[in-house]
């Protein structure tokens, strides 16, 4: 197969998974959809499919529909966390590894730039006067500490939670099948 022919394989591939995956989201919402009649199934399926598909970028009004590009770069932000996480579960794939540590990774990157975000100069932490007009240095408001620490406390039990539960599908997996784990002795207790 020649170097043209595999990259127009690759295109039509992926542009039929595309379709198949619209054709069964389509599927799915007209089953689903509200209404006696086919026809009202049929135009609540398309009123849900072209604030799917043209919704998210465009503003549809009684003037017209409108390209935005605010609306195009808020998506573009929002992507690109969700971007990076599949690229590093792709670096490890790649080494012929299993990790199960990209969506803590994720909570984590999320979680240590806000922490700094609010302790930084102009925070709700900062050094500096409070609300109160008082001297408060970071994390002295005590309220609002005790409400993020909290908070903290939730986000790591979900996490705590999260290991544990994918060290229990692990431990499931038979040995023959994992050629990476050796003998460790006991399991620890998390």
């Amino acid at each position: 197969m020649t170097k043209k022919r595999q990259i127009l394989f690759s295109v039509i591939r992926g542009l039929l998974a595309i379709l198949i995956a619209l054709l069964v989201a389509t599927l799915l919402i007209f089953l689903s959809a509200d209404g006696s009649s086919f026809s009202e199934k049929l135009s609540a399926t398309g009123d849900a499919l072209k604030q799917l598909l043209v919704g998210p970028l465009f503003r549809m009004g009684r003037s017209g529909t409108t390209f935005e590009t605010k609306r195009l770069t808020d998506i573009l932000a929002s992507m690109i966390p969700i971007i990076f996480t599949g690229l590093s579960v792709c670096v490890m794939f790649s080494a012929n590894q299993f990790n199960l540590g990209a969506e803590g990774g994720i909570m984590l990157g999320a979680f240590t730039p806000a922490w700094r975000g609010l302790c930084a100069d102009g925070g709700v932490f900062a050094s500096g006067r409070g609300r109160s007009g008082r001297r408060s240095g970071c994390c002295r408001d005590h309220a609002a500490a005790r409400a993020f620490k909290d908070q903290a406390e939730c986000e790591r039990n979900g996490v705590l939670a999260d290991a544990q539960l994918h060290h229990h599908v692990l431990n499931q997996i038979p040995d023959e099948h994992v050629s990476c784990r050796q003998d460790q002795g006991p399991d620890p207790v998390v």
